[in-house]
Order: C-alpha cells, then sequence, then structure tokens
C-alpha cells in the first residue's frame, strides 16, 4: 500500500506547493493522502515526517479491501501515539488483534467508526470500547453498523461503558433528524454532527440491533405544525 520513492524528474517543480495544500493533508482519507505524496518531493516529505497527517485515519475505497492488521498497525504508527479517529470503512480484514494492537498504542482516540468490518466480533468492540473508556477521556463518536452478530446485550454494554464517561452524562446535543435517502450519501466519519454518540439502537418492533431511522412524514407533520404556529403568532402581531 505504500508508494515508491519519487525519481529526480518527478521531484523537480518549478515551486513549491500553496502552504494550504500541507494544511488539506490532515483531513484527506488514506487514499488521497497517500496519493498527495505523489505530488512532489515537499508534499512527500510532509506525509512521511509530519505527525499532523496521521492523527485522523480515514480507510474507505478502494484501500479497505486491501487493509490488513500488519498494514493498519504500520499506518497507525505513523501518529506516535496521537491517533484521535480511527475510521475504518467496511475493512474486513481487520481483525479483533488488529484492533486492540491500535488502541493500545493509541488510548486517545475519540472517534472510532468501524461499519461494516466483518472481521471484528462484538466482544472485540466491547473491549476496543472499554479500553477507551478507561482512559478518563471521551469517545464523542462510535459507529459499529454491520458488525456481524451483535444483539442486544453487546450494545447495552456498549452503552454502559459510554455513559460512565463524565462528559456523556451532560446535556447531549439536539439528535438532528436521520432520514434513510440521506444516510448512503452520509459520511460517516462525521457521524456525531447528528448528535448521536453511537448508530445503532435496539428496535422497538424486532429486537434488533440496527440503525433507525426517522419518519419523514412525522417530520413533516412537526414542520406544518411548527409553521401553523408562526403563522398564529404573525396574525396576533399583525393585529397589535
Amino acid at each position: 500500500m505504500e508508494l515508491a520513492p519519487l525519481s529526480h524528474e518527478e521531484s523537480s517543480s518549478s515551486g513549491l506547493p500553496h502552504d494550504a495544500l500541507f494544511i488539506v493533508l490532515a483531513y484527506l482519507p488514506l487514499f488521497e493522502l497517500l496519493s498527495m505524496s505523489r505530488v512532489c518531493r515537499s508534499l512527500q516529505e510532509a506525509v512521511e515526517n509530519d505527525v499532523l497527517p496521521w492523527l485522523n485515519i480515514i480507510v474507505e475505497k478502494p484501500l479497505n479491501f486491501r487493509l490488513s492488521d500488519e498494514i493498519l498497525m504500520k499506518i497507525a504508527s505513523k501518529a506516535n501515539g496521537r491517533l484521535k479517529t480511527l475510521t475504518l470503512m467496511f475493512c474486513a480484514k481487520i481483525t479483533d488483534d488488529g484492533l486492540q494492537r491500535v488502541i493500545d498504542h493509541n488510548p486517545h482516540i475519540s472517534k472510532l467508526h468501524i461499519p461494516g468490518c466483518t472481521g471484528l466480533t462484538p466482544n472485540g468492540v466491547i473491549t476496543a470500547v472499554q479500553k477507551l473508556s478507561d482512559c478518563q477521556h471521551s469517545l464523542k463518536s462510535l459507529q459499529v453498523n454491520g458488525i456481524a452478530n451483535m444483539k442486544k446485550e453487546h450494545l447495552e454494554r456498549i452503552q454502559y461503558y459510554l455513559q460512565t464517561k463524565p462528559k456523556l452524562q451532560l446535556v447531549q446535543p439536539r439528535r438532528q433528524p436521520l432520514l434513510y435517502h440521506n444516510y448512503r450519501k452520509f459520511q460517516a466519519y462525521r457521524w456525531e454532527e447528528h448528535g448521536r454518540v453511537i448508530d445503532v439502537e435496539i428496535c422497538p418492533k424486532c429486537n434488533e440491533v440496527r440503525v433507525l431511522f426517522d419518519c419523514p412524514r412525522r417530520i413533516a407533520k412537526g414542520a406544518i405544525r411548527f409553521n401553523n404556529q408562526l403563522s398564529d403568532v404573525r396574525v396576533l402581531r399583525s393585529e397589535v
């Protein structure tokens, strides 16, 4: 998954990249980050030698199919134990042992997104959440949709560790509606923007662990009711 060093011809350039490009590096998914290291020598050195681009590791297509425990550990080691975000989108080759090794070396992860990682088990996820909770810091966002055999008792255990952290006992941000047609195009590693710490819940009908979507009809009715209330207020103001 690593890229070959630049040749002399490839590294020669008429000028240095704009400073903004170096700032962007810290927000790029892994594939784009590695691609940027092929642009010029200065960007390659920034990617290889700077810790900042590796504090938020996001692995998605096409690299997710190739990512193994060994490669993940090698990539995570570039953060020097300061990893903040670990997002593994449908990385089927990642196992419980691989995830635990990364967490052991990076105990300050605040965002753990591992949807569709079928090589992980519910007990492995519980252990990971427990370790992060024991480090006396807040796990702000957790995504586990698609973990096989996740049961109600597993989710309750995870929620227990999440709720033991002081920050999560405070007033949470207002939850934003989650609609099905917006779910696929929504970036999983920005899940916390919906005001949800964890992406799955217990379905009240089937008692299974899954993502629960809001009903657009109820949202529409609420909006109509709110607009009617505003109309009444406008009428009252006009009569004054």
